[in-house]
């Protein structure tokens, strides 16, 4: 079984990936990529080989062999009915920001941990069962004929203390006033 790298169209030239992968999984992977790239051409170069089995390939409809004679287009290309279908193709994604893309930075700090919030019991209304209530007949009530006068009781009054009482003043007789 070879091993095989896939080489694509990339800024204008043609650039070799150096995945070392056998055959059938570079097809399906570099499918993918160049079905939502602005690239239409791939082609797969033999660089080794190894012992080990491959996986089964289903054959792609999107994909045709080359038909021109000119060396910059790869062995195969995608049809022109499929050409500009994906969101990639019409945002003009090119396939080096796509293959960009794909490799993930691994940051070195520990991920925050979420605060928990514990969060009450959702308290359910409860329909409370109406009690019939009758309603009783008024009864009148009986009033007395005669209003019943009871002594009031006086409040206790404190005790005064003994206070010295001034003198009478002395007051001239009338007629020495008129003098």
């Amino acid at each position: 079984m070879y091993v095989v790298n896939p080489v694509v169209r990339i800024k204008g030239s043609n650039r070799e990936l150096r995945w070392k992968t056998t055959p059938n999984r570079a097809r399906k992977r570099i499918r993918s990529l160049v079905d939502r790239s602005t690239s239409r051409s791939f082609s797969l170069k033999i660089v080794g080989v190894k012992k080990g089995s491959d996986i089964k390939l289903s054959k792609s409809v999107k994909f045709r062999n080359k038909k021109s004679n000119d060396p910059r287009v790869q062995i195969r290309v995608e049809k022109v009915k499929y050409a500009i279908d994906t969101s990639g193709e019409k945002r003009g994604l090119k396939l080096g920001k796509l293959l960009k893309g794909r490799r993930r930075k691994v940051s070195k700090k520990k991920p925050k941990r979420r605060k928990v919030v514990k969060r009450k019991p959702v308290k359910r209304k409860v329909v409370k069962k109406r009690r019939i209530i009758r309603k009783r007949p008024k009864v009148k009530r009986k009033v007395a004929k005669r209003t019943i006068k009871r002594p009031k009781s006086k409040p206790k009054r404190k005790a005064r203390k003994p206070t010295k009482r001034k003198p009478k003043r002395k007051t001239p007789s009338k007629s020495k006033r008129k003098r």
